[in-house]
């Protein structure tokens, strides 16, 4: 989905109703929805107040090109589109399945192997599929190849135990822990191809609304965490990674996510 996109566009794209339909009550209801959905993509780009791009310079944005479902994708701008439409439509499906009484609140490794082919099955094949090849978080590889399932399985475990010992009722500190522990472990897997940052952050979407039940009734009113609001948040991200994975301190990775939920709630 592209930001420019009209809200007849937005609409199609995120699989909404027609805005046409319902009279005047349901046409005001799909502006407000498709203006929500353009605020949702403009944070998927990561965009600052004077429209440029945040991005790490230490990690330039991928330009080489992808083979992909819809054919050869050769610019940043032609990926980048299809991404956040991917992105957009992982969160449909984690909503549908925070909305349904019967999903388990405990997150699987199955669970993120679905969220990945909705989010990305139209556009890789290879979408829902654990790595055959090496890879990691800024090109060190952690988890070997023959690793990653047994390691996402241990996710799972690791995942019931941090849920179990959440208080009852839970607070921002508490979920802030239970993102950065299961963020930081997923990344730390790296268990795709490729995507794994945009999938470890719907992951959190995933753990937000399926897991924690902090949900809204409609996609456009469910709470939206926006990782990246200014280049300092970019920069205190992968710092916090760092600590985590070098020194086992999750400190950092906690007030980072607890800084996004203040945001998010506030």
């Amino acid at each position: 989905m592209s930001p420019h996109a009209t809200d007849a566009e937005d609409q199609k794209a995120a699989g909404l109703p027609d805005p046409d339909q319902g009279g005047q009550e349901g046409r005001n209801e799909a502006e407000r929805t498709a203006r929500r959905l353009r605020e949702i993509s403009e944070a998927l780009h990561a965009r600052r107040a004077d429209g440029r791009v945040i991005t790490d310079p230490r990690r330039p944005r991928k330009t080489e090109p992808q083979d992909t479902h819809l054919g050869l994708l050769v610019s940043y701008d032609q990926i980048q589109t299809q991404l956040i439409q991917g992105e957009l439509a992982g969160r449909q499906w984690m909503h549908e399945r925070a909305l349904n009484d019967q999903t388990s609140p405990l997150v699987t490794d199955h669970d993120i192997y679905a969220l990945h082919a909705a989010a990305f099955g139209h556009l890789y094949d290879w979408a829902g599929a654990p790595r055959l090849t090496e890879a990691g978080p800024g090109g060190i590889v952690y988890v070997r190849s023959y690793e990653v399932r047994p390691k996402m399985r241990e996710l799972q475990y690791d995942f019931a135990a941090w849920y179990a010992a959440l208080p009852d009722p839970w607070d921002l500190p508490d979920a802030a822990r239970l993102l950065a522990l299961t963020h930081h472990q997923f990344e730390y897997i790296h268990p795709f191809v490729d995507t794994n940052g945009r999938s470890g952050r719907l992951l959190d979407h995933y753990v937000l609304w399926v897991s924690l039940g902090a949900v809204g009734d409609t996609l456009a009113t469910s709470p939206q965490i926006v990782h990246f609001p200014d280049r300092q948040a970019v920069g205190d991200y992968f710092q916090a990674l760092h600590e985590a994975t070098n020194r086992r301190e999750y400190g950092p990775l906690t007030q980072f996510y607890l800084a996004r939920l203040e945001e998010t709630f506030a």
